[in-house]
């Protein structure tokens, strides 16, 4: 007797691409209706249009039911596959204060080797003596707001850099599915002191641990150009969040210059994302041809950082430095 012949149902990427299009025909056929019921049927005796109207509202609505349930069920399928596909999205603004939270993140370790004016005269001293001719060198002024940021985390709560850490690979669903690699670029640790001399050892993602998770972009994509990385680091933040079991995490998106600072969600009824618009370090002179580095930027970047890596599995909070932007 041959072997039976194994019939499987959708991939996790196909189910969600079919699971968009679901929504899509849903809010579509929802859209003709009220179009429908605002033009009215002239035509029909209003006998005869009281009685279509009314067969036709019960039909409506128990097939609009039926594809909800679907809906809902397809959404929990890939909820808890490997799969990410995200539900919405918010955009992040700077809040009105925000050069004060800056102004007292700077005196924050300004007596270790890592100060604020040290950090700024480090990226002024790359800008002159290091070639941006490839992304790797990216790394160097990275690593650098991470040695500002160690300086900055109180003694009870310090750092532990890890760098390529290991997760479990994810597909996420943008324009269309893309599958992520295991690894990502940094998970900026904080913990107890006795908790972060293990992590030295094995730098698991684990409950009691604090992790701001960083990725570098795979290009030199400066200014809003960086924005077509941001699948990518969404799709390791997801990574991240599901070995850790969090349900709330944060993240960085950046090419050393500059930086889009992200959250993770994960709800009952999907998983959101929010981002701010890039922040850059670099000042351009056009007239004169000559880039030098903001130190309020750089400055506003470290701030950001150090509150985000103890608070990177919470939502925003009031002593955030942003807002949900509105739109009027």
């Amino acid at each position: 007797m041959g072997k039976r012949k194994k019939v499987s149902g959708l991939s996790g990427s196909d189910s969600a691409i079919a699971l968009m299009s679901m929504r899509a025909l849903l809010d579509k056929m929802r859209r003709e209706k009220e179009l429908l019921a605002q033009s009215g049927t002239a035509q029909a005796s209003e006998g005869e249009q009281a009685e279509d109207e009314e067969v036709a509202e019960e039909f409506d609505h128990e097939l609009f039911s039926h594809m909800e349930k679907i809906i809902d069920m397809m959404s929990n399928r890939i909820i808890n596959s490997r799969d990410i596909l995200f539900s919405s999205i918010d955009i992040l603004e700077l809040k009105n204060n925000i050069a004060g939270i800056v102004a007292q993140s700077m005196v924050l370790g300004e007596d270790s080797l890592w100060s604020a004016s040290v950090l700024h005269q480090h990226l002024e001293l790359l800008e002159r003596i290091v070639p941006q001719t490839n992304i790797a060198v990216a790394r160097l002024w990275i690593n650098a707001f991470f040695y500002r940021v160690a300086a900055m985390l109180p003694a009870e709560r310090p750092m532990v850099l890890s760098v390529e850490q290991p997760v479990p690979a994810v597909t996420l669903i943008w324009d269309g599915p893309v599958t992520v690699p295991g690894t990502i670029d940094w998970v900026v640790m904080t913990a107890s002191p006795r908790t972060a001399e293990m992590l030295l050892d094995y730098p698991a993602l684990d409950k009691d641990v604090q992790a701001l998770f960083v990725t570098k972009a795979k290009s030199l994509n400066r200014g809003l150009a960086l924005l077509s990385h941001v699948p990518q680091a969404l799709a390791e933040m997801c990574m991240c969040a599901r070995t850790a079991g969090k349900k709330v995490i944060r993240g960085a998106l950046t090419n050393g210059h500059t930086w889009i600072f992200l959250i993770v969600k994960f709800g009952d009824k999907g998983i959101s994302y929010s981002r701010t618009e890039p922040i850059t370090m670099i000042n351009v002179n056009a007239e004169i041809q000559k880039v030098t580095v903001s130190e309020y930027a750089v400055a506003l970047i470290s701030s950001i950082l150090a509150h985000w890596t103890m608070h990177s599995h919470e939502d925003l909070r009031d002593d955030d430095h942003f807002v949900v932007k509105q739109w009027s």
